[in-house]
């Protein structure tokens, strides 16, 4: 977008903002009384979601667009009526306003996903594959649509199929057939799934069995299930013999001492004889919970299944953790700061990726004085 269509998008914005695009619920931006305004998002392909995040926009967009259109064939001088005629020429017809609309309704579940599974500060590698599931659930094609497609998965690195030299040099003035398109997509999406991800994997499995959110495996077969606590049995067993034996070892001398009372029949152990069964006998918790902290409530119960746990569910779904962490440290450690100690370097990594465990040492009325001034 060039300086002068960003300026008259954002004049726009400012005349007319009952023009306004908003989804239910959503707070509207009067760009009359504030300096934001919304603008054209690129679409990049190496970056996530960018599809979605640039056909969204452009939705929210579309009656600030339709208004601009008239305002400049209202115009009478000659660079409004030329800028007026070049607008309707690529102006969206409503058949593609309407896939766009579908596309980004497809897509935000490929972005609640990604947004999902990227976090740090709770679990996510058990979510993977459950998540997985369902989008594909949602975005399975139609079995009685003959007229769709295959592409080569092996060729081609974008879902959204196999596009020519001439497609891509597609005269944007001429409208577009939107016939089957959303289906064709969703195919692409559907296959480009079952290609790269193998969500019935035992490691992925075992992680959604251990997670109380997913024990009960509803989005998975029988038999995936199967496989599932057959895995989690021998992930047990393996655990439970490399333990050292208790049995033969006498008790301290001073338990020994110790005064015995009427009460001690009604004291029950905590341990479980049978951790795998009566944990998958219990119910799920709800998506919302932390599953880290059921564990840790549940130790005592479970004190095999609560070591595997934490070795399973600790790992990531995604690697932007990580990428986060190298950004932070490219931050720190710049060409002007070229000499600070490695103890240091590592402590102030760590400040900064757990200072939402520490509460400010500045007062909250310190914190409004500072920000007004």
């Amino acid at each position: 977008m060039t300086p002068k269509q960003s300026e008259r998008l954002e004049k726009i914005q400012k005349d007319h903002p009952s023009l306004a695009n908003n989804e239910e619920g959503e707070e509207p931006i009067d760009a009359s009384k504030t300096s934001k305004y919304l603008n054209t998002i690129a679409d990049v392909s190496t970056r996530w979601n960018s599809s979605y995040l640039a056909w969204n926009r452009l939705i929210k967009l579309k009656g600030y667009i339709k208004g601009l259109l008239n305002h400049l064939e209202l115009e009478s001088d000659p660079d409004s009526q030329k800028d007026a005629k070049r607008l309707r020429n690529i102006m969206i017809t409503e058949d593609e306003w309407l896939l766009i609309l579908d596309l980004t309704k497809v897509l935000s579940h490929f972005a609640d996903a990604t947004e999902y599974l990227g976090g740090s500060k709770y679990c996510t590698y058990s979510s993977m594959n459950p998540t997985i599931i369902e989008i594909m659930k949602w975005i399975r094609p139609s079995s009685s649509n003959n007229n769709l497609t295959n592409i080569n998965l092996d060729r081609t690195v974008d879902a959204f199929g196999e596009v020519s030299e001439l497609e891509k040099n597609r005269d944007i003035n001429t409208p577009i057939n939107t016939h089957n398109i959303l289906d064709q997509v969703k195919k692409n999406l559907y296959d480009a799934m079952i290609h790269y991800f193998n969500p019935a994997s035992s490691e992925a499995l075992l992680a959604a069995l251990l997670d109380p959110r997913f024990k009960k495996l509803q989005s998975f077969t029988p038999d995936q299930k199967q496989v599932a606590e057959n895995e989690l049995q021998n992930k047990y067993n393996e655990i439970k013999s490399n333990q050292p034996s208790t049995a033969s070892s006498s008790p301290p001398a001073s338990s020994q001492r110790k005064k015995r009372s009427i009460f001690d029949a009604f004291t029950k152990p905590l341990i479980t004889e049978n951790e795998i069964g009566d944990y998958l006998a219990l119910e799920e918790i709800p998506f919302e919970k932390d599953p880290y902290a059921w564990w840790n409530e549940k130790k005592e119960k479970f004190p095999v299944l609560s070591q595997l746990s934490r070795k399973i569910l600790g790992i990531r779904a995604a690697s932007t953790p990580s990428e986060r962490l190298f950004s932070d440290a490219g931050n720190l450690l710049t060409v002007k700061r070229t000499r600070i100690k490695p103890e240091l370097f590592s402590r102030v990594m760590f400040l900064k990726r757990n200072s939402h465990h520490f509460a400010s040492i500045h007062p909250p009325a310190q914190q409004v004085t500072i920000l007004d001034v």
